[in-house]
């Protein structure tokens, strides 16, 4: 099994691409995973206030079932650059901690890993 995670601008065209961000650009016809993406009014908030939030979105979740659910192959998309702070690393880290699993950054010259736990 293998799962991945971008942004819209570098994979937003990859059939393999889930949105998991709040909001969508107009063009994506691919497919969601809501329960993954914060709510708007968490993209107000602090970083601390957001993690917080976000703790608890993940909490009410399975992480073995959120990756069967996303499938083999997935690449969990939102807005931010590479190597931003951003919620799919943190979905990324939640799954490398629970499952083992092991959830790289994808970019087009391979792949990278960043760890935002601390």
């Amino acid at each position: 099994m293998n799962l991945f995670t971008s942004n819209f601008a570098t994979c937003g065209r990859n059939p393999k691409a889930v949105c998991i961000a709040v909001g969508k650009p107009f063009w994506w016809k691919g497919r969601n995973y809501p329960a993954l993406a914060p709510t708007r009014a968490m993209l107000k908030m602090s970083s601390e206030d957001y993690l917080i939030l976000y703790n608890e979105i993940l909490a009410k979740l399975d992480p073995e079932k959120v990756v069967e659910e996303l499938g083999d192959g997935a690449i969990l998309l939102c807005y931010e650059a590479a190597g931003k702070l951003c919620h799919r690393r943190y979905v990324a880290s939640w799954v490398e901690m629970h499952t083992g699993l092991i959830v790289p950054e994808w970019s087009e010259a391979g792949q990278m890993s960043f760890d935002f736990t601390g």
